[in-house]
C-alpha cells in the first residue's frame, strides 16, 4: 500500500496501537509527529522509529489521532489552543465521559479498528483484510466523513462500518471480558491444565487446546458457523454438544449479564479509574510466565510460528 497522501497528521501516545498506526501511515505517505507528555519513557523509541516528536502544546496539524491511554484523554485535550479534528479509536471517552461536553470546540470522529495493534500492523504489511467501525455521532465538519475514510485507507482498514459510539463503546468492553481477552485464553488454559493434570504429555495438551485455537477460529470465520458444524467430525459434534450443554447453562448467562451490567451502569468504569494498570499487567505477566503452558508455547512457538520479528 503506498498512497500518494502527504497528509500530516499528529499521534497523541506511543503504545502499542499508537506504534502500529504511525508505521502504517508512514509507510502509506504521511508525515507523522508523535505527541508526548514531558518526559515521556517513549520519546526515546519514537525517534528513534523515524518520528517527529512534539509536545502536548506544539500541536498544530489539523487532524489529531488520540491513542493515548483513555484515563488521559481530558488531559490532552485541555492542552489544545485551536480547534482540532479528533480521531478516536474506540469510543470509550466518547461515550463514557463528558470529554465532547466539556470541550465543544472540537470536532470528534471514532475509527476503531477490530484487531490488537500488533494485527494492524501484521494485516497491513501482509495486504490483508481489517474491518473498523466509524462513526460522525460528534463530527462538525462535512467533509469529515471523506476524511475517515482517507484515513482507514492509509493506515490500512479495507472494510469500515458506519455505526453509532454507544454500539462500539459497548462491544468493545463487554466482547474483550466476555470472549476475547477473559474467556479464550483463560478457558484454554484451564483445558491445558486439566488434561496435564490427568497425565496427558504437555505438549499434546498444547497442540490441542492452545495451536488449535487458530485453526478453528480460521475455519469459523471462513466458513461461517453453518458450514463449520457440517465439517466438523461425528465425535467433535457430539462433543460441541455436550460442551454446550455442560458450560453454557443459566451460571454463565448470569455472569454475562453481569458482565454487561457493571459496563451499562459504569461500575467498570470505576474501577477503571481505581485501578494500577502497571501493577495489573505486571501481575498478569507472572501469572503467565509461571504457567506450564507458556514454558510449552516457548518451546514450540519456533517451530510452528517462525521466529518472531
Amino acid at each position: 500500500m503506498t498512497a500518494n497522501s502527504k497528509r500530516n497528521l499528529t499521534i497523541v501516545g506511543f503504545g502499542n496501537q499508537a506504534k502500529a498506526w504511525a508505521a502504517n501511515l508512514q509507510d502509506s505517505g504521511c508525515q507523522v509527529s508523535i505527541a508526548l507528555r514531558d518526559g515521556s519513557s517513549s520519546k526515546a523509541l519514537a525517534e528513534k522509529s523515524g518520528f517527529d516528536v512534539i509536545t502536548m502544546e506544539q500541536m498544530i496539524d489539523e487532524v489529531v489521532i488520540v491513542l493515548a491511554p483513555d484515563e488521559s484523554h481530558a488531559d490532552v485535550i485541555s492542552k489544545l489552543h485551536k480547534k482540532h479534528t479528533l480521531l478516536f479509536a474506540h469510543g470509550y471517552s466518547l461515550y463514557f465521559t463528558n470529554l465532547v461536553k466539556d470541550y465543544p470546540e472540537h470536532s470528534y470522529l471514532l475509527l476503531a479498528p477490530k484487531a490488537i495493534a500488533s494485527e494492524v500492523r501484521r494485516e497491513y504489511l501482509e495486504k490483508g483484510q481489517l474491518a473498523a467501525v466509524y462513526s460522525l455521532e460528534f463530527s462538525k465538519r462535512p467533509e469529515d466523513e471523506a476524511l475517515i475514510k482517507e484515513i482507514a485507507h492509509l493506515v490500512g482498514f479495507n472494510n469500515i462500518f458506519k455505526s453509532d459510539i454507544r454500539s462500539e463503546a459497548m462491544a468493545d468492553l463487554f466482547s474483550e471480558q466476555s470472549l476475547l481477552c477473559g474467556l479464550l485464553p483463560y478457558a484454554s488454559l484451564a483445558s491445558f491444565n486439566k488434561l496435564v493434570e490427568q497425565g496427558v504429555e504437555p505438549k499434546v495438551a498444547f497442540l490441542e487446546c492452545w495451536h488449535e485455537v487458530r485453526l478453528i477460529a480460521h475455519a469459523l470465520i471462513n466458513n461461517g458457523p453453518v458450514e463449520f458444524f457440517k465439517l466438523i467430525s461425528p465425535n467433535a459434534l457430539l462433543g460441541a454438544e455436550k460442551g454446550r450443554i455442560a458450560l453454557f447453562g443459566d451460571e454463565y448467562q448470569n455472569a454475562l449479564d453481569q458482565l454487561y451490567s457493571d459496563i451499562s451502569d459504569q461500575s467498570f468504569l470505576s474501577e477503571t479509574k481505581a485501578a494500577n494498570f502497571d501493577q495489573l499487567r505486571e501481575k498478569t505477566i507472572k501469572f503467565w510466565e509461571s504457567e506450564k503452558l507458556n514454558e510449552v508455547f516457548n518451546e514450540l512457538s519456533p517451530k510452528l510460528y517462525g521466529a518472531k520479528s
